[in-house]
């Protein structure tokens, strides 16, 4: 419990920070200062995304070589699903719709409706690791800034909503960790951190990533690792 309330506190507080430092220095954190602090969030990512990989691998190199070939055709197949489904598309499209262009809801979204929420609340919930949500709040912070001038003083509703629901996710997700056995918990962790190796090209901002497509990998996740 206390952790949920430490990472929803901490990306809270990001967003504040972010928030005044695009209120108060806005003019002066120009773009490439901005693209280097995306480049350092996704250099992050990579560090953290290949840690959680680590962390839940083992055995012999061979073994551990096979371990990453078939995560990473998990991976691909959970890419797969999304396309079929269109999660991206369904994504982009609520982020833009009319429903969500007005009040609160646009900002919210942008900061809610990201892959990093799900690794995050992962992280946390299942397996007592915060730092995908200190990733997570960096991110949340540059983006504060770069919407504030849009939002201003409604990004503290945006912050305390992102903060909500963040917790309460993860909460949900410690009242059910005991149901995930091993297995199926390390299948999570490896395809949670090739997730944030994913995310880190989306920070990047290097190139367009349908990081939403890959999602449904986490779901298929606990299914092979209990039998495969």
């Amino acid at each position: 419990m206390m952790s949920a309330v430490i990472g929803s506190l901490a990306d809270i507080a990001a967003i504040f920070v972010g928030a005044l430092v695009g209120l108060f220095l806005g003019r002066r954190v120009n773009a490439d200062l901005r693209q280097k602090a995306s480049y350092l969030l996704a250099a992050l990512a990579i560090v953290l995304g290949m840690k959680m990989t680590w962390d839940h691998s083992g055995g012999s190199f061979f073994h551990v070589v096979g371990q990453y070939a078939k995560w990473m055709f998990l991976l691909v197949a959970g890419n797969a699903v999304g396309l079929l489904l269109r999660l991206q598309k369904r994504v982009d499209g609520l982020k833009s719709s009319k429903e969500l262009s007005t009040g609160h809801l646009s900002p919210t979204a942008e900061f809610v409706l990201t892959p990093l929420i799900f690794v995050g609340a992962i992280g946390e919930g299942i397996f007592g690791d915060p730092r995908p949500f200190w990733l997570k709040a960096g991110v949340d912070g540059l983006l504060a800034l770069t919407v504030v001038e849009r939002v201003r003083g409604g990004l503290i509703v945006v912050a305390l909503l992102v903060g909500l629901l963040q917790g309460a996710l993860v909460v949900l997700l410690d009242q059910y960790s005991h149901l995930v056995s091993t297995g199926s918990g390390h299948a999570i962790g490896m395809v949670a951190g090739l997730l944030l190796l994913c995310s880190a090209v989306a920070i990047a901002d290097v190139r367009r990533v349908n990081s939403f497509n890959y999602l449904p990998a986490l779901f298929l996740a606990p299914l092979i690792g209990r039998w495969w």
